[in-house]
């Protein structure tokens, strides 16, 4: 049995021993079914609220597995990698804001409520969690296709501007936040939003070969003719399945602008190999 798997179990029999919470969540790969020995374990509490402020995390953390390593990280949650280099995630939160839920829709999903709650003692967390359980959610919408396209155009042309000053670091890091929109546009082209929240999780068995290796055309290291061809590989396949989800949807694109850039980048950076 995996080690995730026991400290899963561990961490149910901890919630549930414990009254300070009232509530709790597993969330991730073993929720999904997709669990394996490199995966990490995700857990959201709702502490009483009277406790929140006593409620030692780390010394709670550490009954599960001793922890090499156990910080508040820059995103919001507390981090643990465990003396067995498995990693945790924790949310800690007061029961009063459990409302918060509600605000996940359209990013988490859970498969079942049996999965994902680890203890609920007053029924509250399973009301709030049912309209996110079942399904995936459907991804190819008009509000989607109209969240994507601006923020597509604007990371590709920060990129290219900065690729064009010679800043080649920075516009590698550009380059992998502007893959973010392109790999959902091409999850929604070959209808594969499972993986929606972190577009790049399993590409390697979710696309086609094809789709892969045009893909690999749009990533590049630090070397600048390979940074231009990734700028350009990208920005043309963006457009191709950003026209496409706008015939789908009925949205306007904004063209002149497009071509702006279509044109910025060929005097920046010549014309794309044809492969």
């Amino acid at each position: 049995m995996l080690e995730q798997i026991l400290m899963i179990e561990k961490a149910r029999e901890n919630c549930r021993a414990d009254s300070r919470i009232i509530a709790a969540i597993q969330y991730g790969s073993f929720v999904q079914g997709e669990g394996d020995e490199y995966s990490d374990i995700e857990f959201v509490l709702f502490i009483d609220d009277e406790s929140i402020d006593s409620f030692d995390k780390k010394e709670w953390v550490e009954k599960i597995n001793p922890a090499a390593l156990f910080f508040a990280d820059d995103i919001g949650h507390y981090t643990t990698i465990f003396q067995n280099l498995v990693r945790g995630e924790f949310h800690f939160i007061p029961v009063s804001h459990m409302e918060i839920v509600r605000t996940w829709k359209g990013n988490a999903w859970f498969p079942s409520l049996e999965k994902a709650i680890l203890v609920d003692r007053h029924g509250e967390l399973s009301k709030l969690l049912q309209p996110l359980t079942g399904s995936a959610p459907e991804r190819n919408l008009p509000e989607m296709v109209q969240s994507l396209i601006p923020n597509f155009i604007n990371w590709m042309l920060f990129g290219s501007n900065t690729l064009a000053r010679g800043e080649y670091a920075r516009s590698l890091e550009l380059l992998n936040s502007t893959h973010r929109y392109l790999l959902k546009f091409l999850r929604l082209s070959e209808g594969k939003t499972d993986h929606w929240p972190t577009p790049s999780r399993c590409l390697e068995k979710d696309i086609d070969k094809h789709s892969y290796e045009r893909y690999q055309r749009c990533t590049a290291g630090l070397q600048p003719d390979q940074l231009r061809q990734a700028y350009l590989e990208s920005w043309s396949w963006g457009v191709e399945m950003m026209q496409k989800a706008a015939n789908i949807h009925d949205i306007l694109l904004p063209d002149h602008l497009i071509s702006d850039i279509t044109q910025r980048q060929l005097s920046y950076f010549g014309k794309r190999e044809e492969i």
